[in-house]
């Protein structure tokens, strides 16, 4: 954070345009980092929940399935929204269903490869 904070005391004087770019973009490092640790956890939790036999893998994807499609749905939702703004808004969604169903598979992986499927399997629209 101290060289983020270094670089915008020195480009905040050649132009506030850039100041503020760079500001914007330090505050949204942090809060993807932050939403991806929060993605692990509840990740965490739903393994807790089928290990335990509290909810199986089957419920707990109908339950997101049934939050994804209620996103997609909401009436209050401004229509002017880009299919990105949805495909935003839909991720942690799907990101969620697909890591219970890799763990629920015994495989592992990381947040990068989960991400990175979620954007090639998401649905055409």
């Amino acid at each position: 954070m101290l060289a983020t904070a270094d670089k915008l005391i020195r480009l905040s004087g050649s132009s506030s345009n850039m100041f503020l770019k760079i500001y914007k973009e330090s505050i949204m490092n942090t809060a993807n980092l932050q939403l991806e640790g929060l993605y692990a956890a509840i990740a965490g939790l739903m393994n807790a929940l089928r290990d335990k036999n509290l909810l199986s893998q089957e419920e707990i994807d109908q339950a997101l399935e049934g939050v994804e499609t209620a996103m997609v749905a909401d009436p209050g939702r401004p229509a002017q929204l880009s299919a990105a703004h949805v495909d935003a808004i839909c991720f942690p969604a799907r990101f969620l269903r697909l890591a219970n169903q890799t763990s629920e598979r015994g495989e592992a992986l990381s947040f990068a490869q989960l991400a990175a499927e979620v954007g090639r399997s998401k649905p055409p629209r």
